[in-house]
């Protein structure tokens, strides 16, 4: 298992080498299925790193989605309309 683990860092690390800013390559790994864990392993961060910029990836991209939503459409959040 060892050998596998080092296999996939690697090949990991190739993929991501030529991505410059960070947060892209966590980006990439995320959206390829890594777990936040596994990405700050194989990114070398400490534990907690990745989570947070995915945090803030997706708080950025929250408003985007509100756009995104047809104008009558009630939002997930918005309490039940009762009459």
């Amino acid at each position: 298992m060892d050998k596998i683990d080092k296999l996939l860092r690697l090949q990991t690390i190739a993929t991501v080498k030529d991505i410059p800013s960070e947060r892209e390559k966590v980006e990439l790994l995320d959206e390829v299925g890594f777990t936040a864990t596994d990405i700050d392993r194989f990114l070398g961060k400490t534990s907690g790193y990745s989570s947070s910029v995915l945090y803030q990836i997706r708080k950025k991209k929250q408003p985007k989605e509100l756009e995104q939503r047809e104008p009558n459409q009630p939002s997930a959040t918005s309490p039940p309309v009762t009459a």
